[in-house]
């Protein structure tokens, strides 16, 4: 319920992820089912903190993060600019997605079947490469975070080599422009 629970979750995660070898990112699950963050009065500014302080402590420590959501949370309760930098895990069950930021996972059902677990599983449609972006990030000695004011060409000239090779190894999380980079992101440099 707070930005100092958020570190502790954060923590905790890493430790259990020491000794796993993982293909997806980590995501923060944010939602309410219990009611636990209303009886608690967890404001939405707060719960965008949560998810800020979770990603970025996560992220510094070298895993690709995410926040897992559903549509409503993500429109209406952690709707801010200062999560738009990390993907975002989509839970609308139908036909369509209609998550109107970018997204790197839908999940559309769940009703799914399984042969070997009883009763009805998540489906969900990852819209990225996620296992190749991360053994692409884990092949790599230098992950470089962002930082405000920073740019391509600026990272490139630390490494002494051009800002189109950085591109070049970032395309799948910079973009299309390579001039849409923002602080905290993290970049491989080879």
């Amino acid at each position: 319920i707070s930005k100092e629970d958020a570190l502790q979750e954060a923590k905790l995660t890493l430790d259990l992820l020491k000794d796993i070898k993982i293909e997806y990112p980590v995501f923060i699950d944010m939602e309410d089912f219990d009611g636990y963050k209303k009886r608690n009065n967890v404001s939405n500014f707060t719960c965008v903190d949560i998810c800020e302080t979770f990603c970025k402590y996560i992220e510094e420590n070298g895993y690709y993060v995410g926040i897992y959501a559903n549509l409503d949370w993500l429109n209406n309760k952690i709707n801010s600019n200062k999560l738009d930098r990390f993907d975002k895990w989509v839970a609308e069950w139908g036909r369509s997605c209609h998550y109107k930021k970018e997204y790197g996972m839908w999940q559309y059902s769940s009703k799914g079947i399984i042969p070997g677990i009883n009763g009805n599983v998540d489906l969900n449609y990852a819209l990225k490469d996620y296992p190749s972006i991360i053994n692409n990030t884990k092949k790599n000695n230098n992950i470089y975070i962002v930082q405000n004011g920073d740019n391509l060409s600026k990272i490139a000239q630390k490494y002494n080599i051009n800002w189109q090779k950085i591109y070049q190894w970032n395309k799948s999380v910079i973009g299309n422009d390579p001039n849409l980079i923002y602080e905290g992101q993290a970049l491989v440099i080879k």
